[in-house]
């Protein structure tokens, strides 16, 4: 995997390692859910690791659209952004 430079989001190549090996995506706080009648913006942040105990290689958040039908919860777009995770300080 090839590591992402200066903070940028995953590089093409480093995306399609994960997908070959396998990530972990474990939320770093609650979502944050902002919702008027039948719309909701959801926002949850995350922190990927490749191994269940291994150190965090990236930090970011999803960003969902959701509507409701009248029975259920519908996503309709979902995004996200992505940062390589800061380098633990030197001592």
């Amino acid at each position: 995997m090839r590591a992402c430079s200066q903070g940028s989001a995953p590089s093409q190549e480093a995306l399609e390692g994960g997908l070959e090996t396998g990530f972990f995506e474990q939320a770093t706080a609650a979502p944050t859910v902002q919702r008027w009648q039948g719309l909701a913006q959801v926002w949850t942040p995350y922190a990927i690791r490749r191994a269940a105990g291994g150190p965090v290689e990236y930090t970011g958040v999803n960003a969902l659209q959701c509507i409701w039908d009248g029975k259920r919860w519908w996503i309709t777009h979902l995004a996200f952004e992505s940062a390589a995770a800061a380098p633990p300080p030197k001592r």
